[in-house]
């Protein structure tokens, strides 16, 4: 399933450039998030579903297996 398939709007959203956006932000308004975790918001809103990370492969991640 891709959920970014044939969604126009989203598909001409840069995902790279609003994360950086979230990063500069800062904890003050969105808490304290890791960069761990940001990334791997990222890796889960890739679009194309090749590159994707999948549910297995977050799972795999050190900071949510400590």
């Amino acid at each position: 399933m891709d959920p970014f398939k044939n969604d126009e709007e989203i598909l001409e959203v840069d995902i790279g450039q609003r994360m950086q956006r979230l990063r500069r932000k800062g904890a003050e308004e969105f808490g304290a998030v890791g960069d761990e975790a940001l990334e791997a918001v990222e890796m889960m809103l890739e679009k194309d579903p090749e590159r994707r990370c999948c549910v297995e492969g977050i799972l795999e991640l050190e900071f949510l297996r400590e």
